[in-house]
This record gives structure tokens, sequence and C-alpha cells, in this order.
């Protein structure tokens, strides 16, 4: 009977120990978890994107003008010959017109200019930029594509096109003036360059063939 009563005690002593909860009238205290304060993780430096560099002064004049600029170039004028005739627009405004351009850019500059000082301080990095390959290299014995009826109109009628304008003229004059001569040529006149660009591009075909026939 002794003995029963000591492992009674022993047991009850374990499990006070042990897991006092299962015994009544025992309060626990219950545990507090610790919270960041933090309300928002910290990025990585890696996640972060540098702040897009703002336009000059210049290219906020292009965004506005270059419909119109472009509306009084040849239909289909490439876009180095609007950035050409936008420069050349630009470089005539006084500086009084240039003005609200650059102080908008120069406003922006500044926005851009704390932003990365921002940046940098929580550990951003700017990406490197891709390093392009090397030019590969033509193969001088490969044939030269053929001219085309407008290049060859060109070429014969160019003189006659600088003779025409002003003396300080501009490439890009002579480009506008025979892109505009040679549009209002009739079918029948085309139709002797056409003629003639298509017969040196059977001979290019043929030397390509050959050429190809070479390497096989």
């Amino acid at each position: 009977m002794a003995r029963g009563r000591v492992l009674l005690t022993v047991l009850t002593v374990l499990l006070v120990r042990i897991s006092p909860v299962f015994l009544p009238g025992v309060s626990i205290e219950p545990r507090t978890l610790r919270v960041s304060t933090d309300a928002k993780a910290k990025k990585s430096p890696e996640s972060l994107e540098p702040p897009k560099r703002p336009m000059s002064g210049f290219l906020r004049y292009m965004q506005e003008m270059r419909p119109s600029i472009a509306k009084k170039l040849p239909k289909g004028a490439p876009v180095s010959e609007v950035a050409k005739e936008g420069g050349r627009k630009w470089r005539g405004l006084s500086a009084a017109k240039k003005k609200p351009y650059e102080e908008a850019a120069e406003e922006e500059w500044d926005e851009y200019r704390e932003a990365m000082a921002e940046f940098k301080a929580q550990g951003g990095v700017m990406p490197v930029k891709k390093k392009r390959g090397a030019k590969k290299q033509r193969d001088p014995n490969m044939p030269k594509r053929p001219l085309s009826a407008y290049i060859l109109f060109m070429m014969e009628n160019r003189p006659k096109f600088v003779k025409s304008l002003p003396a300080d003229a501009k490439a890009t004059e002579v480009m506008k003036e025979a892109g505009k001569r040679w549009r209002a040529l009739t079918a029948a006149t085309k139709q002797k360059y056409d003629r003639e660009a298509a017969n040196l591009k059977k001979e290019y075909v043929k030397r390509l063939d050959a050429y190809k026939a070479q390497l096989a």
C-alpha cells in the first residue's frame, strides 16, 4: 500500500514537470511571439529597379512636334530623316521657345537624381550593359546586292538635283528632292530603271548561286 502511494507521488511530480496543463487548477501563462515591427519586408538589392532616365529638352520637343515634322516630309520617310529635320528645326528655335522644354526636362532630372540617390542608398546596383559581339566579317567573295530602280535613277540624275538646289544644300535636302522627282516620274520613264534593276537582279542571283555552290 505504501509502495503504491510512492508511485502515485512520483507520477504526479512527473506530470507537473512534463505537462502541467493536464492538472486541474494549474494556470499556464501563454507565450508571446515576437513580431517584427517593420510593416514592409526589405527588398533585396537585386529586386530593386533603377529609375528611368528622363527625356532631354530636345526629345520632349520631338515627342510633341514629330507628327507635324513627318507630315511635311515625303511619305514613308525613314525615322533618321524625321530626326534630322527635327534637329534642324530645334536648332532654329529661339532661347525663349526652347525654355519650356528645357525647364520641364530639368525638373524631371532633379526628380531623377533624388530617385537615383534613394535607389543607391537602398543598395541598388545599376545593371551592366551587355557588350555587343564583334560584327561578323563579310566575305569579300560574296556577291553584293543589286541596286534598286530608285538608286539607279538617283545615281544618274544626282548632279542635276544638286545643281537645282542652293550651293549649301545638305545631303538630306538632295535626297528629299530626288524622292520628289522619282514620285513625279511617269510609269513609262520608271520602266527604264525597273528593267535595268531586274537585269542586275538576275545577274546577282546567278553569281550568288555560284558562290553558294563553292561553299557546299
